[in-house]
Formats: C-alpha cells, sequence, structure tokens
C-alpha cells in the first residue's frame, strides 16, 4: 500500500520522505538532487527513537545529463530502449501522471 501527499506549487518544503516498515527515507531537493556535479543527502532513520543516518550520493553530472548519456549509449549500441528504464516503466509513470492531472 502507498499513500502520496504532496504539492506541485510548494516554495519551502523541498523533500521527498517514503515511510516503510523498515524506517524512513528523506531526500533533501529531490526534484533536483544533482542538477549538476556534486553531493544529495539522503537521510534513513530506521525508527523514531534510532539516530539518523545520513548517506550522501554524489554525481559527477546532473540527473539530465545522466539521462541523455543514457540515451546516447543505448543509440549507439543499436538498443531501442534503456534496460534501466524500459517502456513500459515510462509508460506506467506517464499513465500515473495523467490520472493525477485529472484530479487536480
Amino acid at each position: 500500500m502507498a499513500e502520496i501527499s504532496c504539492a506541485t506549487r510548494a516554495d519551502k518544503a523541498r523533500i521527498a520522505r517514503v515511510c516503510g516498515s523498515k524506517g524512513t527515507l528523506t531526500i533533501e531537493k529531490p526534484w533536483f538532487a544533482s542538477w549538476g556535479a556534486g553531493k544529495t543527502k539522503i537521510t534513513f532513520q530506521k525508527d523514531w527513537s534510532s539516530k539518523p543516518k545520513d548517506i550522501w550520493v554524489k554525481s559527477d553530472r546532473g540527473l539530465y545529463a545522466i539521462e541523455a548519456d543514457e540515451m546516447g549509449r543505448c543509440i549507439q549500441k543499436g538498443l531501442r530502449q534503456s534496460p534501466t528504464m524500459s517502456w513500459g516503466d515510462s509508460l506506467g509513470n506517464a499513465k500515473v501522471l495523467d490520472e493525477w492531472l485529472q484530479q487536480q
């Protein structure tokens, strides 16, 4: 089961939080996590009484550069879709976004 609560025009709260039975992940600036080269912080907390653990993800490029490089790699290899993001994944994401837009 999943539940989403968000705002598409929020100015202040720029985090994503995923809560599950094993703990909570908090991602700072999830939409622009790696706009350029740099580090992104993800915080993991096993339960509310435990000390949070910071996980730093380093990137030498921004998110869009990674996507463009993957597309170029697939074209060079003659692949019709990336093994990291299939057409089914992309269509599924588009379907959810369309349904979400219709509900607004």
